[in-house]
């Protein structure tokens, strides 16, 4: 997609264009143009100006998408949350080079959390749980964003695509492993539709959406930013986030019980459920691996019954780890 768009000399004369209107020492237009590693995938250039700043040109294939993003964004840093600042957009350019509306923001300071040494990510976990932490601590009520405001993902679709996942596995695990599975998974799913999702998530916690400049923390990647369980957050923050080992997860959960105030009755609800669909996740990962020939047909299962026996762990309800003892 980034060959498609700005490697065409009319979307980096339209680039140059766009970044001059609202930077003033753009405007003789020398700028260098970087991607990041997502620029592959996603329509996303970071450009820098001749007096050294950094801003990120990102593009939305939609008027809806760019009005969406743009209003979660503008209300992100209403709240006063580390996210980048809009700068300014562009809805023309649907209808000319490149073809996208776009979105002019900040390029923010630090690197990805992946990025640093074992010591380095360490260090990062508590201010990005504390960071964490103040998204949701954000009421709904104090919404003022309509787009935002009517976004909610509750458990049901998380039921729905769990169940999809686990069909998919069924012909590798039998039916009466996964007949077990589902009657685990309809009990985890009623269990956390008692929990009303007003919590304000990031929805896509994973390795590369922080980035750390000295113990600041700087959030990215909002398109999935809504309300919903904090458990979503969380379950993959102690999954991907801690994966380097037992410390690195006591660190994050230590600092998380610090800063925020954790309903333990609604995660005790909603963990089972988000925490067998992540597992259910890693299992269909696995078989994929196995049709790329990356894995062979013993390593595949041996892979697939660990993630099984995570899922069964997950649905018999073992506490969170962030469920105070």
């Amino acid at each position: 997609m980034r060959a498609k768009l700005f490697d065409d000399e009319a979307v980096q004369q339209w680039m140059r264009t766009f970044v001059a209107k609202y930077v003033d020492e753009a405007a003789d237009r020398e700028l260098s143009v970087a991607y990041p590693a997502a620029g592959n995938k996603t329509p996303l250039a970071i450009v820098t100006t001749s007096a050294g700043r950094r801003f990120v040109v990102r593009l939305v294939n939609s008027v809806s998408g760019h009005v969406k993003l743009v209003s979660i964004q503008r209300q992100l840093m209403a709240w006063d949350l580390p996210v980048p600042a809009v700068v300014g957009v562009s809805v023309r350019s649907i209808i000319g080079p490149p073809r996208h509306a776009a979105i002019l923001e900040t390029a923010v300071p630090g690197a990805p959390w992946l990025d640093g040494n074992k010591e380095q990510r360490g260090a990062a976990l508590a201010p990005i749980a504390a960071t964490l932490a103040r998204f949701h601590a954000i009421p709904r009520a104090s919404c003022r964003s309509w787009v935002l405001s009517g976004r909610r993902r509750a458990a049901r679709p998380v039921l729905a695509r769990a169940r999809e996942r686990l069909g998919r596995l069924r012909t590798l695990i039998g039916d009466e492993t996964t007949s077990t599975i589902r009657a685990g998974l309809a009990r985890a799913g009623e269990s956390a539709r008692t929990v009303a999702a007003d919590v304000l998530i990031h929805g896509r916690v994973n390795n590369n959406n922080f980035l750390i400049e000295d113990g600041r923390v700087h959030v990215v990647d909002l398109d999935a930013v809504t309300f919903g369980h904090a458990a979503q957050d969380l379950v993959r923050a102690v999954h991907r986030l801690g994966r380097a080992g037992p410390h690195h997860r006591e660190i994050f959960c230590n600092a998380y019980r610090e800063h925020a105030q954790i309903d333990e009755q609604a995660l005790a609800r909603t963990w089972p459920l988000y925490e067998a669909d992540m597992f259910l996740s890693r299992a269909v990962g696995h078989a994929r691996e196995h049709e790329k020939s990356a894995l062979t047909t013993e390593e595949r299962d041996a892979s697939i019954a660990s993630e099984l026996e995570r899922v069964r762990a997950a649905l018999a309800g073992e506490r969170s780890p962030l469920t105070a003892d």
